[in-house]
């Protein structure tokens, strides 16, 4: 499958418009550029959501014009022995006691468990209620866990810790989102490295916040969003022959990335240098792929000399054995036996390559076709 362009994502977290109506859930996938998809399949009973309104939808990574599917609640179904699917939102149930947590948790279908390690120190939570739970899509008879407020923090040496889940309000206006954390005895910040563009985020409300444990009179940063990403394009050239550290230089101007570096031999490219790079328009953030020359391929060689030169033996075998160990670097070299007026063993000629028995002694790609003629047989 052909890799989706990060940059132009819109990214879907499992549930969260699990209860809308059909018409929101809609409009709110025609917003994203998405297109609304029904799928029958995905139709479920559920005790939390009501009939008709949207129970379960597709979620990850997703490019404009794709189908997102959806399916809808059949309403609460009678038959316990059924498993049905129970969505719970991130802090539906924060500030309830916890007699009333069970109850709910448990009129659900689902197993309330208590997990200490969730208790925290909370200004806006009641000592004893639930500070925080568990969230996303449950089946009946699962663990439901959640933790309890052990009410503010007294002491000279300590603060007042207040818990921040994360994402809880990535949406809200800038000015709603200050008057929470003023509220929470936070001291609200906006951190403009923080702000970033946002196919589901209107322009100028919140992208991103902090998230965790915090305490009184602490900074609680902010991002807002930058609206939708501008559809913006750049033209790549061939930049082949230019240095490497100088295409990437060229492709960072441009607001792209260096892709897949590969490398090749090349006899009329220098090594380090480009032999080619991926061309055309590429969207701002794309990567872009390019090949980087090794140099020339040395090819192995070895010296040959004139017959002459060569000690020989008195056995066609003994003589071949010795021009075995002389050429030994050498691939494509053939011994042959004849009859002449020199004595057995001698060396009658070498041919090498296309230069015959005319060749020069010197350095030969180790490749070279050699002849090498020895005397076998002596004619009187």
């Amino acid at each position: 499958d052909q890799k989706k362009d990060a940059s132009s994502l819109i990214n879907i977290k499992a549930g969260t418009y699990a209860g809308k109506s059909e018409d929101d859930f809609k409009k709110i996938a025609t917003d994203l550029g998405l297109k609304p998809v029904h799928n029958p399949d995905w139709d479920d009973y559920s005790d939390s959501i009501e009939k008709g309104n949207v129970v379960k939808h597709g979620s990850g990574d997703y490019e404009k014009g794709e189908n997102f599917r959806y399916g809808l609640s059949l309403g609460k179904k009678d038959d316990s022995s059924t498993s049905t699917v129970i969505n719970v939102t991130n802090g539906q149930y924060v500030g309830k006691k916890e007699s009333e947590f069970k109850t709910t948790a448990t009129g659900l279908g689902l197993n309330p468990v208590h997990n200490a390690d969730w208790d925290a120190y909370s200004d806006t939570v009641t000592k004893g209620y639930i500070v925080r739970h568990g969230y996303g899509e449950y089946e009946k008879g699962e663990n439901f866990r959640y933790g309890l407020s052990l009410g503010k923090k007294d002491g000279d040496s300590s603060s007042t810790e207040i818990y921040i889940s994360s994402g809880k309000y990535i949406g809200k206006s800038e000015s709603e989102f200050q008057t929470i954390a003023t509220g929470l005895n936070l001291k609200p910040n906006h951190n403009s490295d923080r702000d970033a563009y946002s196919d589901s985020v209107a322009k100028g409300y919140i992208v991103w916040h902090g998230s965790g444990t915090y305490v009184k009179d602490e900074t609680f940063n902010y991002g807002l969003s930058l609206g939708k990403a501008p559809d913006t394009t750049v033209t790549v050239a061939d930049k082949s022959g230019s240095s490497e550290e100088s295409f990437k230089s060229y492709i960072v101007s441009l607001g792209l990335k260096a892709g897949t570096r590969s490398e090749e031999y090349s006899d009329s490219v220098s090594a380090g240098n480009l032999i080619r790079n991926d061309t055309g328009s590429f969207k701002k953030g794309a990567s872009v792929n390019y090949t980087v020359s090794l140099g020339k391929k040395e090819t192995p060689s070895g010296n040959i000399m004139r017959p002459e030169k060569y000690q020989v033996g008195d056995t066609y075998d003994s003589t071949k054995q010795k021009m075995q160990s002389y050429l030994s670097v050498f691939t494509n070299v053939e011994y042959i036996g004849v009859t002449s007026t020199k004595g057995v063993g001698r060396l009658e000629k070498i041919e090498v390559g296309s230069a015959g028995s005319s060749y020069s002694a010197g350095s030969y790609p180790v490749d070279t076709p050699i002849k090498v003629y020895i005397v076998n047989k002596q004619q009187n």
